[in-house]
């Protein structure tokens, strides 16, 4: 069988660092006298560059394999009974005074005007007991990858419940 690899957008993963790589670069070789030490800034827009490189979903066989920055994961697509969606609204709040960071779940109107909100989107594999075996980002199947990768998995494992927002 041969290899599918789902990942995310081109813009997303390239341009947009290296567009901040070479507005660095202008910003420290065209204007004169900075600090030398500026210059590792232009590491920040190549790390992205990297880990947007490195992390896919990798489909063979009857393996899915989500391959991070740091490790990967795999899992038999054969154990797996159900892909779903999840939209996550998280809040977050940060107190400077201990630099902490705190995430929670709560109803929009329940944001406070320090707290910060912003939705994740996440697929969800689950086993038959409907337990989460694994998740990763939706931004690694673009949509107009979706139908692929539903025929993709249905083929390996029919018996798969594949349910997917559109629009993420």
């Amino acid at each position: 069988m041969n290899k599918n690899v789902f990942k995310q957008n081109t813009t997303r993963l390239v341009v947009i660092p290296a567009v901040l790589t070479v507005v660095f670069l202008f910003l420290f070789l065209g204007y004169g006298n900075w600090p030398f030490e500026l210059l590792f800034l232009v590491i920040f827009p190549i790390a992205l560059i990297y880990s947007g490189i490195k992390t896919k979903l990798v489909i063979e066989e009857d393996v899915l394999r989500y391959h991070m920055l740091i490790g990967n994961k795999e899992i038999s697509l054969k154990d797996v009974s159900q892909i779903v969606t999840r939209k996550l609204e998280i809040i977050s709040t940060s107190n400077l005074s201990d630099f902490t960071h705190h995430t929670k779940q709560a109803p929009i109107q329940d944001i406070k005007p320090e707290e910060k909100q912003s939705t994740e989107v996440r697929f969800h594999l689950l086993d038959k007991s409907g337990k989460s075996i694994l998740s990763f980002p939706a931004y690694l199947i673009n949509p107009e990858d979706q139908s692929r990768f539903e025929d993709t998995v249905t083929t390996i494992n029919p018996r798969i419940k594949i349910s997917l927002i559109n629009n993420y």
